[in-house]
């Protein structure tokens, strides 16, 4: 049997580890058999914190199997979202077929489909014909899934995602997308990663891994799969777009398709073309002016990266705040004892590699920023784990113990817990959500991890407001070193 490699992981959801737990169910499932004697391989596709993905053959069949790790909250959220869309679409080819299910163990089989990705066949001579496939996809799986009535418009709904469209974009356009109503959301697999189609002999697609999946407007795959597209292939914007509309072969519930190419037009222009110029002119010159000053490396900056921008203003923590808080910490905690859920393991998530910790550190949290209205987002599987580690401590210990944590001053806008120096709760005191969630700017620097070693050298890191730098910093052999962001800022840039 193949091992992780160079995987970072947890001893608790390891390969190893996980086989030694199921391996024989998972083997019984793939042969469909109880007898397993024959040959077995396995070989990993992919291991994180969240999951673990295995290519697994038996004599002469073969599987592939995906486990969540037990010790994370969304677990279960993860695999009911996965098996219920194999299930809904068994026999349409769109997806594998669905082999077995184990609720109880936090795994399902489904069948190895043989293929390249399209993250590995795509270029720029079949980008458009590879757009116009995966238009017809998103259109099958999209008049598959159920819907429910809604009443909005396109300027309402992304009105709710600054990270998508700032207030100013949005205002830019608000003529066109108050004018495009929704009046209907349908279950949308809300993940348009190439890595996660592959394209069969035969030429059709299949598409897998919809754990992200949750209902969003008609059409919202097609906003996200042309933006995904549009950063890669930049020159060929409006045939990409073009091409995803036509192979979509329709508009929405209430647009035609002449309007829906407009709003992924608009769309794909305001997100990803902002963000690939902001890459590759504005952050190019910062890395070109670093270089050439007195202060760079011997090695010089070969990567760079833009990261959000959070205040670092600090103000005295509220009491009135604090008891509203203690109160909400009570009732968890007597749920918790209640209740008695299985605890959230937090040594099965590894901390953040140097080059995320320095991107988190140049942001300086704004993420947290909505930490004290959900209460620093904590849930009883969370104060399950305290439980867990001190046999017998009560609530009023559970409160208290919280408690000790809060700063006397803390960053203004932000969560309670988020001090001078990040957050003042130890790791595995931490939610899932805190200790899971990642901004686009993170979710881009773990994507480019193997882009970054291969390139080696300095990393720079660029806080910034709307194009403007705010802080920047330089990763240099796994230290951060901050320096002036104005210094290297040319005039014409932004």
């Amino acid at each position: 049997m193949t091992t992780p490699g160079t995987a970072e992981h947890a001893d608790e959801f390891s390969l190893e580890t996980w086989l030694r737990l199921h391996g024989v169910i998972a083997a019984k499932a793939v042969a469909g058999s109880d007898d397993v004697s024959g040959s077995v391989q396995v070989k990993t596709l992919q291991l994180n914190e969240r999951c673990l993905t295995i290519h697994m053959n038996v004599g002469n069949r073969s599987g592939v199997i995906k486990a969540f790790n037990p010790a994370l909250t969304q677990s279960r959220q993860s695999i009911d979202r996965e098996v219920s869309i194999l299930g809904a679409l068994k026999g349409t080819g769109l997806v594998p077929e669905l082999m077995a299910v184990s609720q109880k163990n936090h795994f399902f089989v489904s069948g190895f489909v043989a293929g390249s990705t399209q993250l590995k066949e795509i270029d720029e001579r079949n980008v458009v014909s590879v757009a116009c496939d995966l238009g017809q996809w998103f259109a099958e799986f999209s008049n598959r899934m159920p819907s429910a009535e809604v009443k909005s418009n396109w300027f309402e709904y992304l009105s709710r995602y600054d990270e998508v469209l700032t207030k100013e974009e949005r205002e830019q356009h608000r003529e066109v997308l108050s004018k495009l109503p929704i009046l209907k959301q349908v279950i949308s697999k809300n993940d348009a990663h190439l890595s996660n189609f592959i394209r069969q002999s035969d030429g059709r697609l299949v598409g897998f891994d919809f754990e992200a999946a949750m209902k969003k407007p008609m059409g919202w795959d097609i906003l996200l799969t042309a933006r995904v597209l549009a950063k890669q292939f930049p020159g060929q914007i409006e045939e990409i777009v073009t091409a995803l509309v036509e192979g979509w072969g329709q508009g929405t519930d209430q647009i035609d398709q002449a309007e829906f190419r407009q709003l992924v037009m608009v769309f794909t222009l305001a997100t990803a073309f902002k963000a690939l110029t902001q890459n590759r002119s504005w952050l190019q010159q910062m890395i070109d002016a670093y270089n050439s000053s007195d202060i760079s490396g011997t090695t010089k900056v070969q990567s760079g990266f833009l990261a959000p921008f959070g205040t670092e203003n600090l103000i005295p923590t509220d009491p009135a705040t604090v008891t509203k808080f203690k109160a909400f910490l009570h009732d968890l905690a007597d749920r918790s004892l209640a209740e008695k859920p299985p605890a959230t393991t937090h040594s099965a998530q590894p901390a953040p590699s140097a080059e995320l910790s320095a991107l988190c550190a140049m942001c300086r949290g704004k993420c947290c920023n909505k930490g004290t209205q959900n209460n620093a987002y904590l849930k009883v599987q969370t104060l399950a784990g305290i439980m867990q580690r001190r046999i017998g401590i009560g609530a009023d210990e559970i409160v208290d113990h919280y408690l000790s944590f809060l700063p006397e001053n803390h960053v203004e806008g932000s969560c309670l817990f988020h001090g001078a120096e990040g957050c003042a709760l130890p790791r595995e005191d931490r939610s899932d959500t805190c200790n899971a969630f990642l901004c686009e700017s993170g979710k881009l620097m773990q994507e480019s991890a193997e882009q970054i070693a291969r390139r080696g050298g300095e990393i720079l890191i660029v806080s910034h407001t709307d194009g403007t730098a705010r802080r920047a910093g330089v990763l240099r052999d796994g230290e951060l070193c901050e320096i002036d962001a104005s210094a290297f800022t040319k005039d014409d840039a932004g």
